[in-house]
């Protein structure tokens, strides 16, 4: 921070003469509190969140900061910044802080996540330096909400210009009074600095924008002049100036677009930002006011456009207003398989961890019953590493088969399979792994064989049967019966379990999908969807009938020959 000589000169009338005693002190004692007034307005003019720190607590922060934390300004004084972060970078942000105040040594983060005063989460750019603040040292930490730059970003560029406008504002908030009034002169917009019913100050950008001669012309009206009568809705200038007041005093800030009138009697369309200040112990009103007349112009012509787009639509043929509703139904169909993707990213990203953290646990657990030389409890152990290995496996085998068949490379050669065979040895190998439940297994009236794809006839198998095992956890009995129904072999089983609501059964085919009733029950929604596509190959069909609470019936129809499956690569 400059002394206050730097700031105003060494004036030849003995401004700072010893002579003059206590009159000078308090002259530079107004001015330091105006000087640290200007740089409070300064911080709040900053679209970033700014805080003023001790070792301990916050003593400043600066309405942008208040915002991001959900808060007001005074309910932040006396807090710590690091109560707001989140995640293992704390720790480390504990020891940035104590190196802070103990060398001086800034530090920024380009991502940290905080948890605002409302619980929500949000991600932030955070630098922190030393500053000097009424003749101590205090930390300033910024803080800009990044979450939104975070989905937008399209390239590096937008990273880098966006760091160099926080540098260029981190620097810009290190400078004195001098350089503030550079920064309310150089602004491009006009800023108006207004009490009750006069103006008090104002840029050369106001000046410019509203045709004065000078500062002390502009100055020298009161703030109605600058607008005419009647707004463009119709409504009294007055009477909506004052309301928007009024607005200011409440929330400490207001936004709106505004018809301004200049010297010469033009008027204008502008945006208007209005926020409240302390001054000198006075509240002021500090309005930015940008002419947006060009752009207001252009917005009018390009409604114009839209409107005789619309004509144009509107004349269009039926035939493109189907292939429109077309495109949107597809569109819609898109958005929805995104967010069923990113779903069971998540899904699966947790199914895989449960597996793994049954092999890592029970490898543990051997190693230390080995050490301990207890063979029966290590071996106990072995059983749940191949259980999760085999779960491991399940999934891993039915995304790869899904990806193949979705990319188009998985090469299906159909041959004779013994189906009640396949169905049998399917049926025992789940008695063996789930003890719980009775598996009635009844194929005697099957085919001898079909023409089918044997590993696809398996993972429909593995699929069906382990649908019905997990959605029915409190019923011990499933039902598993085979015959043939004219040219097809058709399996059919059914559980007591939870069952499908209504409403989920149009879409339980579809890729990701899960039931309601499937809340809390293991699963990554692919399934199903790989049983159906596989039974379409084999140009085949299933069938689902469920009542929530009574169970599912599943029935697959498969063809005992067709000559329409042939070896492709599906």
């Amino acid at each position: 921070m400059v002394s206050s000589v730097e700031l105003f000169g060494d004036d030849d009338d003995g401004f700072f003469d010893d002579t003059e005693g206590t009159e000078n002190a308090e002259k530079l004692e107004q001015l330091l509190a105006d000087t640290k007034v200007r740089m409070g307005m300064m911080f709040e003019l900053m679209p970033i969140g700014m805080a003023l720190h001790q070792e301990q607590s916050i003593i400043y922060a600066n309405k942008e900061m208040a915002r991001l934390l959900e808060t007001q300004p005074e309910s932040l004084i006396g807090r710590h910044c690091l109560d707001f972060i989140e995640g293992d970078i704390l720790a480390d942000l504990v020891e940035k802080f104590m190196i802070l105040f103990k060398e001086g040594t800034s530090f920024e983060i380009p991502v940290v996540e905080i948890r605002d005063m409302k619980g929500n989460l949000r991600k932030i750019q955070l630098i922190v330096g030393m500053m000097r603040w009424e003749d101590n040292h205090v930390a300033q930490v910024l803080m800009q909400d990044i979450s939104k730059i975070k989905e937008l970003e399209k390239d590096l560029e937008i990273q880098k210009e966006k760091k160099r406008l926080l540098e260029e504002q981190k620097s810009a908030i290190e400078k004195s009074e001098v350089h503030f009034r550079t920064l309310f002169e150089s602004s491009r917009d006009a800023i108006i600095l207004t009490t009750k019913d006069r103006i008090v100050d104002c840029n050369t950008a106001a000046v410019k924008l509203f045709k004065a001669k000078d500062r002390q012309e502009l100055l020298s009206k009161p703030k109605i002049f600058y607008s005419p009568e009647f707004q463009e809705d119709g409504s009294r200038s007055l009477e909506i100036g004052t309301l928007k007041i009024r607005e200011v005093l409440d929330k400490g800030y207001s936004f709106f677009d505004w018809t301004h009138k200049r010297i010469n009697g033009s008027e204008f369309a502008a945006e208007v930002f209005m926020s409240s200040i302390e001054l000198d112990g006075e509240t002021v009103i500090m309005a930015s006011v940008r002419d947006v007349s060009k752009r207001k112009k252009q917005e009018k012509e390009l409604l114009r456009h839209q409107n005789h787009l619309q004509e144009m639509v509107e004349e269009a043929t039926y035939s493109l207003k189907e292939k429109n509703e077309e495109i949107a139904e597809n569109l819609l169909i898109e958005i929805e398989n995104q967010k069923a993707q990113r779903e069971f990213i998540s899904v699966v990203s947790h199914e895989f961890r449960t597996p793994l953290t049954v092999i890592d646990g029970g490898a543990q657990n051997i190693k230390l019953f080995l050490e301990r030389g207890n063979i029966e409890k290590a071996t106990s152990r072995v059983e749940k590493i191949r259980s999760g290995v085999s779960r491991l496996n399940g999934m891993i085998d039915d995304i790869l088969l899904s990806s193949k068949l979705e990319s188009g490379t998985f090469e299906m050669i159909p041959s004779y399979v013994d189906f009640a065979k396949f169905i049998e040895e399917k049926c025992e190998m789940m008695r063996e792994a789930h003890r719980n439940h009775k598996i009635e297994c009844d194929v005697t009236e099957l085919p001898h064989s079909i023409w089918a794809h044997p590993d696809s006839i398996e993972r429909i198998l593995e699929n069906i049967l382990s649908n019905a095992l997990k959605y029915s956890p409190k019923a011990d009995r499933i039902e598993v019966t085979g015959l043939s129904e004219e040219n097809y072999a058709v399996l059919r089983v059914r559980d007591f379990g939870v069952g499908i609501p209504e409403g989920d059964l149009d879409n339980l085919f579809k890729r990701y999908f899960r039931a309601k009733t499937s809340q809390g029950i293991k699963g990554t929604g692919i399934g199903l969807n790989l049983v159906k596509t596989l039974v379409d190959w084999h140009k085949g069909h299933i069938e689902v009938e469920s009542t929530v609470g009574e169970g599912t019936c599943f029935t697959i129809y498969l063809p005992i020959y067709s000559k329409d499956i042939n070896p492709v690569e599906h």
